[in-house]
């Protein structure tokens, strides 16, 4: 449906949208027309301002490098690892049970942590593992990194060939 070009016919077709679009069309007073505008001529100017672009770049470098007080200001390195106030110590859980362990020179941290049954094992053995060597927990229980429950594959394939078997004693286990 397309706007008729005559004034009065264009102001009927509005009125009509408007009745249908909004159930019953409330009368306004010229008045509060007017504050309506105003009120909305006010906010257009208001929010054109603060949306200049060559005001906000005068806005930015006034405050560039102010802090309200040096309490808040940024200071890098302040609040990292131990003096972070949610430092638990650099363990975490990775939501598979492993724990993993804050190692950021480590060859194989990811994000700056490994897994800590290989750092376990590594120290026992005195070198880096390999990443094709697997530590297998004895016991099943992820989080448990003792060195007596910890046993090494050389690779992949020999670990799930020691899950295949179907009367897999644990006893049977090289320990570390």
């Amino acid at each position: 449906m397309s706007a008729p070009k005559n004034q009065e016919k264009r102001a009927e077709w509005i009125k009509k949208l408007q009745e249908a679009n909004l159930g019953i069309s409330r009368p306004m007073s010229e008045e509060a027309r007017k504050k309506i505008s105003v009120a909305r001529k006010l906010r257009m100017k208001r929010i054109g301002y603060l949306n200049d672009v060559g005001t906000r770049k005068k806005i930015s470098e006034r405050l560039k490098g102010k802090h309200s007080s040096p309490e808040t200001e940024f200071k890098p390195g302040e609040h990292c690892g131990e003096k972070n106030n949610n430092w638990k110590g650099g363990l975490q859980n990775d939501g598979q049970g492993y724990i993993r362990v804050v190692a950021p020179n480590h060859p194989f941290a990811v994000y700056g942590k490994i897994r800590q049954h290989r750092l376990v094992v590594e120290k026992n053995i005195g070198r880096i593992l390999k990443k094709t060597e697997v530590v297998h927990h004895i016991n099943a229980i992820r989080d448990d990194n003792r060195i007596e429950n910890l046993y090494l594959f050389e690779s992949d394939y020999k670990h799930k060939k020691f899950h295949a078997k179907p009367f897999n004693l644990i006893s049977n286990i090289k320990k570390c």
